[in-house]
């Protein structure tokens, strides 16, 4: 593993390998727990730690499309789209009739521009939040291949 984690690409991402090494350590400290007859608490605790690590492995793969395609897919298409629904549903079913056709266009225009800048704003958070986790991912990783360097 410290040999994975010394090798970069060349956009200076980590080699996946160093994060599926990770997920295997993970997973076989879950297994002896289990083995071991450990507690419910230990158990889930390792469990959400085997399941963080999947989520970075798999956000490595997602960074690798770059920031702009993540914020437009998964902000505003995913999450716009439906609150842009919702808006105007919520709307329709509240006056409990169809709007003249003026009225229908400056709620559609409404609707969109809010989802659009909702769906910006949560893409933006979101990928700030997986680029953080995954940057104290590593960070650990280092430190812990750097520990087993000096200790050896």
């Amino acid at each position: 593993m410290d040999d994975q984690l010394a090798h970069a690409s060349p956009l200076g991402l980590p080699e996946p390998e160093a994060l599926e090494n990770h997920i295997e350590e993970q997973a076989l400290r879950l297994r002896l727990l289990e083995e071991q007859g450990a507690g419910w608490l230990e158990r889930w605790r390792q469990s959400r730690k085997v399941h963080a690590a999947n989520k970075d492995l798999e956000w490595l793969t997602t960074r690798a499309f770059g920031k702009a395609h993540y914020v437009w897919r998964h902000g505003v298409l995913r999450y716009g789209i439906l609150l842009s629904t919702t808006i105007v549903a919520g709307v329709l079913v509240k006056a409990g009739k169809i709007p003249n056709l003026q009225g229908s266009i400056a709620l559609l225009t409404i609707a969109v521009f809010e989802g659009l800048l909702i769906g910006v704003g949560k893409g933006r958070f979101e990928w700030g939040r997986a680029e953080s986790h995954l940057s104290k991912t590593l960070a650990s990783l280092q430190s812990s291949a750097s520990g087993s360097q000096s200790g050896a």
